[in-house]
């Protein structure tokens, strides 16, 4: 009787277990995630001369701006 209990438990228990280690998976993925899509105010300002939204002489002077 003691057995079968166990063994009726046991994958209950199991589940639960990969539930729970695979929400704390998704936390830290999040975390990490949303940690390296903070950019700067130098990489956005590198974008906007890459695209040609702004020239050189205002790309130099809002650098310096910025430093």
């Amino acid at each position: 009787m003691g057995r079968d209990l166990v063994m009726d438990i046991f994958p209950l228990y199991f589940l639960y277990t990969i539930v729970i280690v695979v929400i704390i998976a998704l936390i830290f993925y999040w975390l990490i995630h949303t940690a390296r899509k903070k950019e700067t105010a130098l990489d956005i300002l590198k974008k906007r001369y890459a695209s040609g939204e702004i020239d050189k002489e205002k790309f130099d002077q809002m650098k310096q701006d910025l430093a």
